[in-house]
């Protein structure tokens, strides 16, 4: 299930948008002047779809409407009418329409139940990053210095605590049914610093630390490959552990023959070359060398062979595909740099004028920048996900800019998803307008 529209009436009590989404490309550009609404916009859809109906409630609109693909809609609205002064004016009304006819409603609990918050005051101490409490139901956001009720921090936070705290009321089939289809990711506009997720706070009074985005997105590619090479050894053990039976039933096969078998270890070495070269293999010692002459039995043995390193390798495909695409596009924007993967240490980089090393937060703004948003990208969506960007021009060159939507091409050829890109750049959409959609306000609509 795919977004096919987004749209709003009254957002800010003034403007009415509509975003049909570029479904045979997959790339949808929003532009517009200053206050039109279009970051608000991108996070209303995440917040919608992440139920972060705290969020959602507090953006003032009339009505907010998501159009899918199988001709489904949810139609969003305030209880209040979009009455600014009244005191329902955070409570939503969900609306579910098939085909445009209503099926069913749903009204989140407002304020949250009180059950649903019971025993997550010490949760919230020593594991949700960047906030301390400074009363009974408030706690300071460290990084804005936002107050935040019990209520709000377990809503934007809520990804941090186990899931069986959180007891919300029961979700309506076709919300539940939105939640698992339809899967978002938003990329904003400050996206260097990332709260740590996977330390526990050791005390109350402990304050979390700010990680720069692309430290932790270094060490989760390290954890990724360590996962992968797991993977690898636990296949590899049972392929040798059930070698002897499967030569066995081999051999009342037909084996392969001794061209066809040349042709495919040369295919092995040089998939075990390119998994060298992304950093998910070490270099062997001494590789296995085919015989220069084969009998048959020469051949049924390699025929196992063949298949079974074929197979462990198989394990990194996805992941090799990944890197090698990352690797691409940050190597070819860089002067004077370029990307190393480490099994160990996730990426780093190296100088090509002095070879020294280089840690990846020693990178320039733009530089982070454009790793932090390709490891968004290739590493952290789903299949058919909706990805959805904030001005990606920041701190870019323009000749980087220029080259944004070739790469965004690229990665999902690879992996195929839906982005709406918000942005201010011409370099951004280069010469592709006719994936482009403006945003205005009242008087320009009027002198239309």
């Amino acid at each position: 299930m795919r977004v096919s529209r987004i749209s709003v009436k009254q957002l800010f009590y003034t403007f009415d948008h509509t975003i049909d989404l570029n479904l045979g490309e997959r790339i949808t550009l929003v532009h517009g002047l200053n206050g039109l609404g279009k970051t608000t916009l991108l996070r209303m859809v995440r917040n919608l779809c992440d139920s972060s109906y705290f969020e959602l409630g507090a953006i003032p609109f009339k009505e907010f409407r998501l159009d899918f693909d199988d001709n489904s809609s949810v139609i969003v609205s305030h209880i209040s009418g979009g009455d600014k002064n009244s005191k329902n004016k955070q409570r939503l009304r969900l609306q579910h329409l098939v085909d445009g006819s209503s099926t069913e409603d749903f009204e989140p609990p407002w304020p949250p139940e009180p059950s649903s918050l019971a025993n997550t005051l010490d949760w919230i101490e020593r594991y949700v990053p960047m906030v301390s409490r400074i009363s009974a139901n408030k706690w300071v956001h460290q990084p804005s210095g936002e107050l935040l009720t019990l209520e709000q921090i377990v809503e934007r936070f809520g990804e941090f605590l186990p899931a069986d705290l959180l007891a919300h009321k029961s979700l309506p089939p076709w919300l539940s049914k939105l939640k698992k289809t339809v899967h978002i990711r938003l990329i904003e506009t400050q996206r260097l610093l990332t709260p740590g997720r996977a330390t526990r706070r050791p005390h109350p009074e402990a304050e979390s630390a700010i990680t720069p985005a692309i430290t932790m997105h270094s060490d989760e590619l390290a954890n990724r490959i360590g996962r992968q090479e797991k993977e690898y050894g636990r296949l590899a053990q049972t392929l040798d552990r059930t070698f002897p039976i499967r030569y066995v039933q081999q051999k009342q096969k037909i084996s392969l023959s001794e061209e066809a078998l040349r042709s495919k270890f040369q295919e092995i070495e040089t998939k075990r070359a390119r998994l060298e070269e992304a950093g998910l293999l070490g270099k062997e010692v001494a590789g296995f060398e085919m015989p220069q002459q084969m009998d048959e039995a020469d051949r049924g043995v390699l025929s196992v062979y063949v298949h079974d390193i074929d197979q462990k390798l198989s394990v990194f495909d996805d992941l090799a595909a990944r890197i090698d695409l990352f690797k691409s596009i940050v190597n070819n924007h860089f002067q004077y740099k370029k990307i190393l993967i480490h099994k160990e240490k996730g990426f780093r980089f190296r100088s090509t004028r002095t070879n020294a090393e280089l840690d990846a937060s020693d990178l320039s703004s733009g530089e982070q920048h454009e790793v932090v948003v390709l490891y968004e990208l290739l590493f952290h969506l789903k299949a058919n996900s909706l990805v959805l960007i904030d001005e990606p021009e920041i701190s870019l060159h323009i000749a980087w800019q220029e080259e944004f939507l070739s790469d965004l091409q690229r990665i999902i050829r690879l992996s195929p998803f839906d982005a709406v890109i918000a942005t201010h750049s011409p370099q951004i959409v280069n010469d592709r307008w006719d994936l482009t959609v403006e945003l205005t306000g009242p008087e320009e609509m009027e002198n239309d």
